[in-house]
């Protein structure tokens, strides 16, 4: 079964700027560039390696047409692969709140309503 076909979330290629950390850590925060993302993950490059399982802080930073957005969310690193000079991370989201549900669901929805023109 092709993968598109598996996911049950829409998912848009749009690129946005996250901030990423160990969970409940007081490690600095990584820059990474968020590739996709979906109301159940993302794929993101970064130049630090995560290793798989790790449990991450993430903060989302985006922009529609209501105005910046700022979106916390836990996750798991379910891959990492070294790309260039960097790391392509595949996260799934674990925790949000409900007012960060519904701000990643508006701006999906948003830019998906963009990508069908």
């Amino acid at each position: 079964m092709a993968q598109q076909e598996r996911r049950k979330k829409k998912r848009i290629k749009k690129t946005f700027y996250a901030l990423l950390r160990p969970y409940d850590s007081t490690a600095t925060w990584v820059s990474a560039t968020i590739r996709d993302i979906s109301e159940s993950g993302l794929c993101a490059f970064t130049q630090s390696e995560f290793p798989l399982g790790e449990e991450l802080d993430i903060k989302i930073q985006a922009l529609d047409a209501e105005g910046p957005k700022k979106i916390n969310i836990r996750g798991n690193v379910v891959e990492s692969k070294k790309e260039g000079v960097g790391y392509c991370l595949r996260i799934v989201f674990t925790k949000y709140s409900d007012e960060d549900r519904n701000s990643l669901t508006d701006i999906i929805e948003s830019f998906s309503k963009g990508e069908q023109r």
